[in-house]
């Protein structure tokens, strides 16, 4: 780590010295030290370090804050007590989102904070958020996952009609993706529930 911040001083447009703080922050992380894996990685956050590798150090920490809180609360049967845990870890995962739209992560970070409303039943928020989404993130790699999501949002408020457009929208418009392989099952389950209304 002294090396790497010597590094810095002697070379602060290099990216070298963050690569390698990132790579001593995960053998940290290996070797079951989160909280100093933590302390490296919030370091990288404030040094002039390129915004690829700030979204992936911001992904990393809301990854570490998931686990421990699933860790924390695994005793307790994970529940209510996981989901009061994990605010740390959305707080991480929506940082990474806004603050770097356009990285590899701000998709993943974004279905972890939808994937939390989902699992809280907070699907007002839920929709709007994947509204945001589809607004903020037009051509996004990562829609085809969203509006998986969405679909499954809606049919869980009874909103079947609109469950089903979703769907369909993504097979129609992502037919060759892992998501639209799902939407077919999610479309057989959401059918079965709507005639059973």
């Amino acid at each position: 780590i002294q090396t790497c911040q010597t590094l810095m001083a002697l070379y602060p447009n290099s990216s070298l010295a963050d690569v390698a703080l990132m790579q001593i922050a995960k053998a940290r992380l290996e070797a079951k030290q989160p909280k100093e894996a933590i302390q490296i990685l919030t370091g990288i956050l404030r040094l002039k370090a390129s915004n690829e590798i700030k979204a992936e150090v911001q992904f990393m920490l809301g990854s570490i804050y998931e686990a421990e809180a699933i860790e924390r609360t695994a005793k307790q049967g994970g529940g209510q007590a996981k989901t009061q845990a994990m605010g740390p870890a959305i707080g991480a995962y929506r940082v990474c989102a806004e603050k770097y739209p356009q990285s590899p992560f701000a998709g993943q970070a974004l279905g972890k904070v939808i994937d939390y409303y989902i699992d809280t039943k907070d699907y007002n928020r839920c929709v709007e958020m994947l509204q945001q989404v589809f607004t903020d993130y037009p051509d996004a790699s990562f829609l085809d996952e969203m509006l998986l999501k969405w679909g499954v949002v809606l049919a869980r408020m009874q909103n079947y009609k609109e469950a089903r457009d979703k769907l369909q929208q993504l097979m129609n418009e992502y037919p060759n993706t892992p998501a639209a392989g799902k939407a077919p099952k999610v479309l057989e389950m959401l059918n079965k529930k709507a005639e059973g209304t």
